[in-house]
């Protein structure tokens, strides 16, 4: 479900932008939580499947975690990220080399592969929290 609206006429128009301006700090963090959840569950089950090997220990799975949110110049953020260490390497490097390949690996791109299967369902989630606010004017 995409995020909805209506309006009647420009000035019904106008009073929606002008409310959608001050939409609280706690609405756009609770969209970007919602959609980290998504990413992160599907992150952690495209590992899961296509990081299976002898040297997997499930520990990049595991390490995949929400940041907090973050003000950056062009607005709120909240980083999806590898946390940890194993075999003295940071898993975010174990989790690189694994997306990308290198000498002898062949890639195995559970990220992209993740990303690109929940991008609707992450919409989803956040539409829905928009459309309630929406519901609150």
């Amino acid at each position: 479900m995409m995020a909805s609206f209506n309006v009647s006429g420009m000035d019904g128009l106008q009073n929606l932008f002008k409310n959608m301006e001050r939409m609280p700090y706690s609405v756009i963090e609770e969209m970007l939580d919602k959609q980290a959840d998504v990413v992160v569950n599907a992150q952690r089950q495209s590992a899961e499947s296509m990081l299976d090997g002898p040297h997997n220990k499930g520990e990049v799975k595991k390490a995949i975690k929400k940041g907090k949110t973050k003000r950056k110049k062009d607005g709120l953020v909240k980083y999806v990220t590898f946390n940890g260490k194993q075999h003295g390497s940071r898993l975010a490097e174990i989790a690189f080399i694994n997306e990308y390949g290198k000498n002898g690996q062949k890639a195995r791109p559970f990220i992209k592969v993740a990303n690109e299967k929940c991008e609707k369902e992450a919409q989803d989630v956040a539409g829905k929290v928009f459309d309630d606010w929406i519901e609150t004017l």
